[in-house]
């Protein structure tokens, strides 16, 4: 995406936003659809629409926080196509919470190897249909705490793989697609003032997923999580940071990897641009206003990947940094457009997407 194109869309965007901003700001929901026209490295030049709607399930429980529904389709020249429906829904104040996202996905990507691999010049194209059901049911227990069961289901069918590459020959788990299946134990913290955009307060999410025979995946593994997130409020500035821990163990398809890359974690890299069985990744972002309802922020990270916790060597850090701008299309909510140009090592990358990165 051009810098030229990024700013044409910033400013088509603001025009449709702003509307919608004075015509929703006296309600407590938000309703916004857009036809989307886009471009990154591995889509080339796409088209499609979102919609995305924020409301309250009881609009007399005026305690908890908005629930959000959001419809999307796509389709690229690169023959690619995509359907997806994530979800966050509130009830009884904040005592449920029901979230995650159902996806159809054809994709073509570029595979840049596994754990040492990736530093040796590994890079071959492959295409994949995706499947794909997230849930997490979520109780509180205590004030800001909360327990609950998640189940993650994600099938891989392997469309076209690079003739005589490292895909086509088995030796990468999951080359020759996959199925993942299974429930997981999550255990969270949540103090912060908003769910989509915090200005103060703390989350830490602890998760342990299983994956095996018995829930239908053709991989054995467990996978530990924790991600950790902290907002301090600076007058009318926020500073947040986050600090994320992903650990594998067992056999481990190439595509459920720790991974960095992507619009949310270690922006500037191409998405799974390095995977490995473990990660430790550190973001820090500073949050400004500029004019009403436009803000910037400014934000680096770091990341260590190894395929031991032992191999997170200082030697193989990744670096990025970067800056962005933000439309806030509802301030009862907070719900707000991001756009994010972000550089890292011999890398850049755009985003527009809607709420905070973390």
């Amino acid at each position: 995406m051009t810098p030229r194109f990024a700013l044409l869309m910033m400013v088509c965007l603001f025009a449709v936003t702003a509307r919608t901003q004075r015509a929703g700001s006296s309600r407590s929901s938000t309703f916004l659809a857009l036809p989307v026209v886009f471009h990154t490295p591995e889509s080339g030049w796409g088209f499609g629409g979102s919609a995305f709607c924020n409301f309250r399930l009881n609009q007399a429980d005026k305690s908890g926080p908005f629930s959000q529904i959001s419809l999307g389709a796509a389709y690229t020249l690169k023959r690619q196509y995509m359907f997806y429906v994530p979800y966050e829904l509130y009830w009884d104040g904040r005592k449920n919470h029901l979230g995650g996202e159902v996806g159809f996905y054809y994709y073509t990507y570029d595979f840049f190897g596994v754990g040492r691999t990736m530093e040796e010049g590994v890079r071959e194209p492959f295409a994949t249909h995706l499947a794909r059901l997230r849930a997490t049911y979520l109780r509180q227990l205590a004030p800001n705490l909360f327990g609950g069961l998640r189940w993650w289901f994600e099938r891989y069918d392997m469309a076209e793989t690079a003739e005589g590459g490292v895909l086509a020959g088995g030796s990468v788990p999951g080359g020759n697609g996959s199925t993942t299946s299974g429930p997981g134990l999550v255990a969270l913290y949540d103090s912060r003032d908003n769910v989509y955009s915090a200005t103060q307060g703390t989350y830490l999410e602890l998760v342990y997923h299983n994956q095996s025979a018995l829930w239908g995946s053709n991989f054995l593994y467990d996978r530990y999580r924790f991600d950790f997130r902290k907002y301090w409020p600076l007058k009318k500035s926020v500073m947040a940071i986050n600090v994320f821990g992903d650990f594998l163990s067992g056999a481990v398809p190439f595509t459920q990897m720790a991974a960095v890359g992507g619009a949310k974690r270690m922006r500037g890299y191409y998405e799974g641009r390095y995977r490995d069985k473990n990660l430790v990744l550190f973001q820090a972002e500073y949050r400004f206003p500029i004019w009403k309802i436009l803000g910037g922020t400014v934000f680096g990270s770091s990341a260590n990947l190894g395929e031991h916790i032992s191999d997170l060597a200082v030697n193989r850090t990744k670096v990025a940094a970067g800056c962005g701008l933000r439309l806030m299309l509802n301030p009862v909510n907070r719900l707000s457009l991001r756009f994010d140009m972000a550089f890292g090592q011999n890398s850049d990358a755009f985003y527009f997407t809607v709420n905070e990165a973390f």
